[in-house]
């Protein structure tokens, strides 16, 4: 078995030096693969093509690189622990030298680091391509890429046109009439007299009055106007393709002027292909502008400034802060399971239930299923959150079974390869990885139970997304939301799941575990015979307390052990009454030797209980008092020092296995051994899986419905621009309180509550509304409206 004192063996030089080689490869990479886009071209039209580092403001896309970077580290250090510690090593031959054990090591650096470069040079949708993409949108999503574009396109389009064209505070009469003068220039009066007799009407004159002004503004950027013309922005406006872009919209912006002032034109136009050139028109202006701020800019305070100038002071880079607030909530009542499975630890040790004594093991092994089951709920939440954010972005998202099935697919797979990264690197840190992958069955295991849960997770959370879309806002309540019964199914199921899981690992162990620990605890004590019958050269060492002497009857006692466990395993009391005699004989030499030398200290002894092999503390107080030292020196008496250093350690191994096998043999009785192995195999696993499962679905329904109903209570956002439409198309006996919580089919089936915190989505339904192409059944009006303008398929009973 390779211990974790194994791996910190490998940290000599040349270890050392592979990977510190293979970790400056992936920086060098990294640096320059993150400058490759992620987003498609309908995310951000005409510059899909343009590297990200033109798509956001420099400090923050240092800050994403930084993260694309440490995040690649960390998966290349996790493979690098996973790879030697699993699969390289020899378990039958637990004396391997040390030469083998760096170059397996040496071998598993190089191979991670190929690994990632290849997975980064494959393409996107390729197997492995997905692996690296996954990190480098995440990284680019941290550096606003191109969500600080994006963002700010969205912001500057959907300003209100009423302040910007009749009363505007922060200027005065003169200005104002000034930009009423250049926008008639640009439209014509007919467009701005139509508006101003009906300010609050979005229909297509006012979508285009809004995309015109954008024009005007990109109009004043490219003729370099007094007050916004600055060296690096006029740059930027000289370049060829830049002009070519801009002469474009202008063409897009008279065709646009022609059919809506055309006498009829309009008429045979559809009304959603008009609007839908009109949205694209503004899209692209904004975009442009958006892109030409962000190159210009040095950091926020300065696009800011930049935007008064241009006349858009509240223009907001980020219109979805609340976003962070909403998924901290929910990860705090993730962790509010965790702290709450703490406590039910800590409660039966200080009860003393069953009647046994709780040992720091127990707690650790305790802990280890918190934290695990901790870090399977964030990361599946923050995938399956980002997941379909994404597609809704993309208006590529539909309440169905397909779309439900690929993300939930997708999204289980990448949370479970996330969480054992996360896992392998926190539990290495604290020398900890030893307890859940210390063979590859334990390893297949650890990665079914992640695998599992997480997919379980990701097909719930979809359904609580769902759910939390269609919440009245009546039932939106902190009290009523424990009152979740899909939250419960959930918790259920996934308690079922991990105690199946755990029982069938832990019965395969049961029924191999003590052959294979006796084959190792066989090869230490045959490693150690020759080193203690030629009498070792250090005195000090722990192991030359023995003499050959000592060493007949433990091979005795092994040998009737071996024959026990393959002709007679059904004999437990005996094999474990052999072993407890090793232990006896161990501790009696110890505590012999302890007192010939005069020293009369009650803790000279290998176990505090030998029948029961419960190890004591001495040899772990020896091996910390006597660490091994640089293993590069060239020293005689250094090298002779890692040469007793190394022995120690098959010593300690033998020792450390042997209440290892008591255990094992003692969990083939069929009861566990004892009421604390049941309680660690079987109650406790359980009862996190039920809690963290059950916060998981509570928090997570709870905080979007949350989230969603914010935008709708803004004073000035758009679920009250939303209730201002269905006053005005269908009149006041619309229950809008209904409304917000339909199921709208040429939607994807979205809620108008979701619809309106997506720009693409929000835009198809208010243009819908202002059509009365929304047949609003029981919601309180049950009147058809003009049938001429029901079209197929939209229409819901």
């Amino acid at each position: 078995m390779a211990t974790y004192t194994d791996i910190l063996q490998l940290s000599d030089f040349r270890s050392l030096a592979t990977y510190c080689l293979g970790l400056l490869i992936i920086v060098m990479y990294a640096k320059d693969k993150f400058n490759m886009p992620t987003y498609d071209r309908e995310s951000i039209g005409p510059f899909a093509q343009l590297p990200p580092q033109f798509l956001t403001i420099d400090s923050r896309y240092q800050w994403g690189r930084t993260v694309y970077v440490l995040l690649l580290a960390a998966l290349y250090t996790a493979i690098s622990i996973i790879g030697p510690t699993i699969f390289n090593f020899d378990q039958s031959n637990a004396n391997q030298t040390k030469l083998s054990l760096v170059a397996s090591a040496q071998t598993w650096q190089a191979a991670a680091a190929t690994f990632l470069i290849s997975t980064g040079a494959a393409q996107d949708d390729s197997l492995l391509g997905r692996i690296e993409l996954f990190i480098r949108q995440y990284a680019h999503k941290i550096a606003y890429v191109p969500g600080a574009v994006s963002d700010l396109a969205f912001s500057l389009r959907n300003f209100k046109v009423g302040t910007w064209l009749l009363k505007d505070p922060s200027i005065d009469d003169a200005r104002l009439a000034e930009r009423r003068s250049a926008l008639t220039a640009l439209v014509g009066e007919e467009g701005i007299r139509k508006f101003e007799q009906n300010p609050e009407l979005e229909d297509e004159t006012t979508a285009f009055l809004r995309a015109n002004i954008l024009f005007l503004t990109l109009n004043q950027i490219f003729n370099k106007s007094p007050g916004i013309s600055n060296p690096r922005l006029d740059h930027l406006t000289d370049l060829r393709e830049n002009r070519e872009a801009f002469e474009r919209l202008k063409n897009t912006q008279r065709n646009l002027l022609t059919q809506i002032s055309t006498p009829g034109k309009q008429e045979r136009e559809s009304p959603d292909h008009l609007y839908a050139e009109i949205q694209r028109f503004a899209r692209e202006v904004s975009l442009t502008i958006a892109v030409l701020l962000s190159r210009t800019a040095r950091n926020g305070s300065d696009l800011a400034h930049r935007l008064d100038e241009l006349g858009f002071p509240s223009a907001n880079v980020n219109n979805s802060s609340d976003h962070v607030g909403y998924v901290s909530l929910v990860n705090a009542f993730i962790l509010f399971g965790g702290f709450v499975s703490g406590l039910l630890l800590s409660a039966p040790m200080l009860s003393r239930t069953f009647g046994v004594d709780w040992t720091n093991r127990y707690l650790l092994l305790g802990l280890l299923a918190i934290l695990t089951a901790l870090l399977v709920y964030i990361v599946t939440f923050r995938v399956l959150d980002y997941s379909r954010d994404k597609l809704l972005d993309a208006q590529a998202w539909k309440e169905s079974l397909e779309s439900y099935s690929t993300v939930a697919l997708s999204a289980s797979i990448l949370s479970s390869v996330i969480c054992i990264v996360s896992a392998t690197l926190v539990l290495t840190l604290f020398n900890c990885l030893q307890y859940v992958a210390y063979n590859l069955v334990s390893f297949v295991a650890f990665v079914m139970f992640n695998t599992v849960v997480a997919a379980v997770g990701t097909g719930f959370g979809l359904l609580y997304f769902r759910q939390a879309a269609r919440l009245p806002r009546a039932r939106l309540s902190f009290l009523g939301a424990f009152f979740n019964g899909t939250a419960f199914a959930h918790a259920c199921l996934a308690a079922l799941l991990v105690g199946v899981l755990n029982s069938v690992f832990y019965m395969y162990q049961v029924s191999t575990s003590p052959k294979e620990i006796y084959s190792r605890i066989m090869a230490d004590f045959a490693a150690l015979q020759p080193i203690i019958e030629n009498k070792p050269d250090d005195a000090m060492a722990i192991y030359s307390v023995l003499s050959p002497g000592d060493l007949k009857p433990i091979s005795r006692s092994l040998a009737k052990l071996g024959r026990l466990l393959n002709t007679n395993p059904d004999h437990v009391e005996a094999q474990l009454k052999e072993i407890s005699t090793i232990c006896l004989s161990l501790n009696a030499k110890f505590e012999n030797q302890s007192r010939s030398s005069g020293d009369a200290d009650d803790s000279a002894h290998l176990f505090d209980d030998p029948k029961d092999c419960t190890i004591g503390t001495l040899l772990s107080s020896h091996l910390v008092s006597n660490r091994a030292p640089p293993a590069g020196s060239t020293d005689i008496a250094i090298q002779k020092q890692v040469a007793t250093s190394r022995n120690e350690g098959l010593f300690s191994s033998f020792v450390f296995s042997l209440p290892l096998l008591h255990t094992s043999i003692r969990a083939t009785k069929g009861d566990g051994g004892s009421k604390i192995a049941a309680f660690q195999i079987w109650v406790f696993p359980t009862v996190v899986a039920f809690t963290i499962a059950f916060c998981f679905g509570v928090g997570c329904r709870h905080w979007r419905a949350w989230w969603l109903y914010n935008e709708a209570n803004r004073a000035d956002g758009r679920g009250q621009k939303l209730r201002e439409l269905l006053l005005r198309s269908y009149g006041p006996e619309l229950d809008f309180e209904k409304c917000l919580v339909f199921r709208i089919p040429s939607l994807g089936n979205l809620t108008p509550l979701e619809a309106i915190r997506y720009e693409d989505y929000c835009a198809r339904l208010f243009a819908k509304v202002q059509r009365r192409q929304i047949e609003w059944i029981g919601c309180g009006y049950e009147h058809v409206g003009d049938s001429n303008l029901i079209q197929p398929g939209i229409v819901t009973a």
